[in-house]
């Protein structure tokens, strides 16, 4: 997913912020890769038309990222409510019965969880898709 803007009140560079299905965040201005600054945050500097940089903060992966350059916070995808939040991490729940399999497992159902409560428009279709998939009957299904 590309999500693309300029810093408010300035010409200065087209910014790219490209999020993968993983979940990887890579930052471009103009076409050209950024490298972070920091290993803790997502820090990048950002090169001006004038020469300078200004420093630009991506951040709240999981809720709904946001970019932040200059003071102002631009957000970059639709905020996740509180109830979205629980049904994506849910599947962790698994670690507990499961243990390394099921920690397997759980992190699997929440990057797909995460990625059903970005794309899906309508909330009971997204809240089904989330806890249990398609429960259509299907020849030979039982349940």
């Amino acid at each position: 997913m590309n999500n693309t803007f300029r810093i408010p009140g300035t010409d200065g560079p087209e910014i790219t912020v490209r999020t993968s299905r993983l979940g990887t965040i890579t930052v471009l201005a103009n076409g050209v890769p950024l490298k972070r600054t920091s290993r803790r945050k997502m820090l990048f500097n950002v090169p001006l038309a004038d020469g300078t940089t200004t420093e630009l903060q991506i951040g709240n992966q999981f809720t709904g990222l946001t970019a932040q350059i200059n003071g102002t916070v631009i957000p970059l995808q639709r905020r996740l409510a509180r109830w979205e939040v629980v049904l994506v991490f849910a599947p962790f729940v698994l670690i507990v019965v499961g243990g390394l399999i099921g920690g397997i497992a759980a992190a699997l159902g929440a990057g797909i969880n995460m990625q059903l409560a970005r794309r899906i428009g309508s909330t009971p279709t997204r809240i089904a898709a989330m806890i249990g998939g398609d429960r259509r009957r299907r020849p030979g299904c039982t349940w």
